[in-house]
């Protein structure tokens, strides 16, 4: 029996299906393994444990999946997570890899783009949306199990990196099987319309201040998988000139770029956005349905005691507009960076390994480490001649030795810049480093991590003590 129900919540004109069967003259015996799928998805990935593509009990053997992947911030970093598979009850897993698209038989990000094999590919590579969609079919390499069955995969190195994950496992085993999870609801089925960052503050946990305007919480889970937390701030306006004010908290720079997640819908008004009295942004709310609006970015804020103080007034509405409702979702603060323009740099030295291949390089104290003569010259990796050369900082703040330096990995490359104090005073260096970082402020070491990491702005914050 195969049943198809309609949950789109619209009319379905037409519907076509071709069944093609074959019909048996004897029953098949009790000891033939049945062919089952099984979809699952996580909106947002548990930063406590792995996600889970499979989670069988009885007999039988795994013959492949598809994954869908969306990260959560525009990068596709969660690719760094690694496929374990427990076979019959492990502790550790028979089957642990190397990185999420080294499973899917490719590499380096699948840097290559799209590809189709008979048992193996790549349907989908959007990097404007961090978007990851493969296959992988076990028909060669089928994994065999008497009891259990768990795949489970990492989102990033260590479960890192929160992702949107959805997979369909397929598999043969003996009956019964395993209960299936229950299916969220059809409105959770659906691609990301909008991606909000994890770390994002929520609009529900703020209360609108200077206003007479009704507000409540509203739950958005019915209109799609993209609201932040499944929930919003509502504030009920009643006409043009209509004001609130938010105090979006956690800021600790001077100055941020803020982004607006909003909400759309049928009745719905026109909003403007004021800091310090001037307007720095503004959208338009309407929609013949309740949809994410995506973001508006306000640019160059500075912190008002900890907090960026925004006014919201509702300007206008479209004429279909039934209303002057506005909807926030959340709230994103990027700091607003200013990356040390220029830097010494020489390299590549030697980054040996021990015997557990622990990398050594940066207690390995080489020329540049002893004195800095920036007109020198020295042998680095591969008895080759290295010498200081000045560096630019791109726009994105990354120093990418990838063409710069050959080899370029696994090696040591020496960084050098300088920094002029008007008084003596503590200031915080913010860097993110692919792999592993030493920081030396005049001479003295003061920052070290030895791991394997992709590089993250801001991902460290080291206290630097200046003099004057």
């Amino acid at each position: 029996r195969i049943e198809i129900e309609n949950q789109t919540g619209r009319e379905v004109d037409a519907f076509y299906y071709h069944i093609n069967y074959q019909k048996l003259e004897n029953d098949l015996s009790e000891d033939v393994a049945y062919f089952h799928a099984q979809w699952r998805r996580e909106l947002r990935t548990d930063a406590e444990k792995n996600y889970t593509v499979l989670e069988a009990a009885g007999e039988g053997h795994f013959v492949g999946c598809n994954m869908s992947m969306q990260g959560y911030r525009s990068n596709l970093w969660f690719l760094e997570g690694d496929e374990m598979i427990f076979v019959d009850g492990e502790s550790f897993p028979s089957v642990y890899g190397t990185g999420t698209e080294d499973y899917f038989t490719s590499g380096w990000y699948f840097n290559r783009g799209e590809y189709a094999g008979p048992y193996h590919g790549l349907i989908i590579k959007d990097d404007s949306l961090a978007r990851i969609a493969a296959y992988r079919f076990h028909v060669g390499d089928a994994i065999p199990f008497k009891k259990s069955f768990r795949f489970t995969i990492e989102h990033g190195h260590a479960n890192e990196e929160v992702g949107d994950y959805s997979s369909t496992a397929y598999w043969y085993q003996k009956e019964p099987h395993k209960a299936f999870p229950e299916l969220p609801q059809a409105s959770l089925r659906i691609p990301l319309r909008v991606a909000v960052p994890r770390d994002a503050i929520e609009a529900e946990e703020l209360s609108p201040k200077h206003t007479n305007l009704k507000s409540s919480v509203e739950k958005m889970a019915a209109y799609g998988p993209d609201w932040s937390g499944m929930k919003q701030l509502k504030l009920h306006g009643k006409n043009e000139g209509n004001q609130f004010t938010l105090h979006i908290p956690k800021a600790i720079e001077d100055r941020y770029n803020v982004d607006v997640y909003f909400t759309m819908g049928p009745d719905y008004g026109d909003v403007e956005i004021f800091y310090a009295q001037e307007k720095v942004g503004e959208f338009s709310g309407y929609h013949p349905t309740i949809f994410p609006g995506g973001k508006v970015t306000l640019s160059g804020l500075r912190n008002v005691n900890n907090a960026i103080p925004l006014t919201f007034t509702i300007s206008d509405k479209q004429n279909k507009s039934a209303g002057y409702a506005v909807g926030i979702d959340a709230f994103v603060l990027e700091p607003d960076r200013e990356f040390i323009p220029e830097w010494y740099m020489i390299g590549p030295f030697p980054n040996p390994k021990d015997n557990n291949q622990k990398r050594m390089g940066l207690d390995k104290v080489y020329p540049p480490e002893k004195e800095i003569d920036l007109n020198a010259t020295y042998t680095g990796a591969n008895n080759q001649k290295v010498k200081w050369e000045l560096k630019k900082t791109p726009e994105n703040g990354y120093l990418n030795l990838w063409g710069k330096y050959d080899p370029y990995e696994l090696v040591v490359v020496y960084a050098l810049t300088y920094i002029y104090s008007p008084k003596e005073q503590e200031v915080s260096l913010l860097l993110g480093t692919d792999d592993g970082v030493k920081v030396f402020l005049n001479d003295k070491p003061i920052h070290e991590v030895l791991t394997i990491r992709v590089a993250q702005v801001d991902k460290d914050r080291v206290p630097l003590k200046l003099q004057k």
